[in-house]
């Protein structure tokens, strides 16, 4: 069985080999890892230069800036090409806990049939960061956009075989969610307890630079991807008319959308902390 692994990075060398040593050490070695540089201007090639010599590992440089989203769709692109039966992504800053492949295998045998695997993650002090009230075989669309029985950051194995030329094209990683759960119509999903991921948010990560933004940015910002949601979830409407979760995270999503764009509009214009 073999994974394919997507490091997105961007101006992130002093710390990217660490999670590069994180796949070096996993014990299940069948594994390619893409690191896709998204218009770097340190010296990331530099540092990713030496591990180039392991011929599992992969290196994607663009030649400007255009996102985390962009980055992963170029890393896909080349995955659905290539031999890899599975694939995960991880952040810069992230980490795979020791042995995560193999239990992800384990897993995945143990469940025969079912493209997604939906793990925890832990942040570095062991802390876990992920609330997951089911365990085997669930609908990733009631249990994590309905019920709300599964949140917070977790960690997604998906089949390649589920991909079928589906991209991101959200506004905002925010929206990513919404990707698994589209994908999730194709296959079913297995929530499964072991952390399998170390997530560090550090200060200049993209989730700490959202937490220090004003109240009516981050509404806005948050507005955006509602409208996205909204529209996305219009076409898997089209696609999958039979499915009544379908109608009800569409639902959900539209009036999550109208009430912030109301309490955006008569909200006084000012931007507090």
């Amino acid at each position: 069985m073999k994974f394919a692994i997507i490091i997105p990075t961007w101006n992130r060398a002093r710390i990217l080999p660490r999670a590069i040593r994180s796949v070096l050490a996993q014990d299940h070695t069948d594994w390619a890892l893409y690191i896709v540089d998204d218009g770097s201007t340190d010296d990331t090639e530099s540092v990713v230069s030496p591990y180039l010599a392991d011929r599992r590992i992969r290196y994607m440089r663009c030649s400007v800036n255009r996102g985390k989203l962009h980055s992963l769709n170029v890393a896909l692109d080349r995955i659905e090409v290539d031999d890899a039966e599975w694939f995960t992504w991880m952040d810069d800053d992230d980490q795979l806990v020791e042995g995560c492949l193999r239990t992800a295998r384990e897993a995945i045998e143990r469940y025969p049939g079912f493209g997604m695997f939906i793990f925890s993650t832990v942040d570095v002090e062991g802390k876990s960061l992920a609330r997951m009230e089911v365990s085997g075989p669930a609908s990733y669309l009631r249990e994590k956009l309905l019920r709300k029985t599964v949140a917070g950051e977790t960690h997604e194995f998906v089949a390649t075989s589920c991909l079928k030329g589906i991209r991101f094209n959200a506004p905002s990683t925010g929206a990513q969610k919404f990707w698994f759960g589209e994908l999730s119509l194709r296959t079913g999903a297995v929530f499964c307890g072991n952390a399998l991921k170390i997530k560090e948010f550090m200060e200049d990560g993209i989730t700490r630079k959202g937490r220090n933004q004003g109240w009516r940015k981050k509404a806005e910002h948050r507005l955006r991807i509602d409208v996205f949601v909204v529209r996305h979830w219009l076409g898997v409407i089209r696609t999958h008319p039979c499915s009544l979760a379908v109608y009800q995270v569409w639902i959900k999503a539209l009036a999550r959308a109208v009430v912030r764009g109301l309490r955006l509009s008569f909200a006084p214009a000012r931007s507090g902390r």
